[in-house]
């Protein structure tokens, strides 16, 4: 867990966040490691809350990031009229583009779609 990330870790869960750690490889590929519940992993009592998410290489879209983020902690699916999820950096910035996110130090998942500190 890189520093940038554990200052926004947690001993509490909050239910529709997820943290997000770009993590860089040799090969030149990525992928995010996402904390769901913005949770430290000492304190998450079902370790599958942190996960590695690879085949970003297939994210060709925020879009596709951010709904390979929600499958991926079985967030029920957009009802008519709920706002779409988000993905934010730490200075609550919408996030519109993958390479933003690759880029970020860290990034925030939002199920709400709109902007909180976490």
């Amino acid at each position: 867990t890189s520093a940038a990330v554990q200052e926004y870790l947690s001993e509490d869960s909050f239910p529709g966040l997820v943290v997000l750690e770009p993590l860089e490889f040799d090969s030149g590929s990525w992928a995010l490691r996402a904390y769901y519940g913005g949770q430290l992993p000492s304190a998450a009592p079902d370790r599958s809350l942190v996960k590695d998410l690879h085949g970003t290489e297939h994210w060709h879209g925020i879009e596709k990031a951010i709904e390979a983020i929600g499958r991926n902690f079985a967030f029920a699916p957009l009802e008519p009229l709920q706002t779409p999820w988000a993905v934010f950096d730490a200075q609550g910035g919408r996030l519109t583009d993958v390479e933003a996110l690759r880029a970020a130090p860290v990034a925030f998942f939002l199920e709400v779609g709109v902007w909180m500190w976490p």
